[in-house]
């Protein structure tokens, strides 16, 4: 049901104040949501310092050619780790 004594005039004079502001905070959110959205996809900025840090190479002698274990031809011996021998059990004499 309507109200019987409306007066448009009236009423746009009341509301006229919320809805400047709504419209105010719609741009401002707007402006920010483009401002956000222009830095996230533009690319990093070439004169901004790089944030990653440049380690030296360390003066260390190089270390001999890594080892590959290979098995031997005549199979695994029984002193090696790879025996069918426990590494605990070996006999002792």
């Amino acid at each position: 049901m309507a109200p019987h004594d409306t007066n448009p005039k009236k009423e746009v004079r009341r509301h006229a104040g919320p809805l400047i502001g709504i419209s105010a905070v719609l741009l401002l959110v707007l402006v920010g949501l483009i401002w956000w959205l222009s830095s996230v996809f533009s690319g990093p900025d070439p004169n901004e310092p790089s944030s990653t840090i440049e380690v030296p190479a360390a003066d260390t002698p190089q270390t001999a050619e890594p080892q590959t274990l290979a098995p031997s031809a005549d199979g695994p011996s029984a002193d090696s780790p790879s025996g069918n021998a426990p590494a605990g059990n070996a006999p002792q004499n």
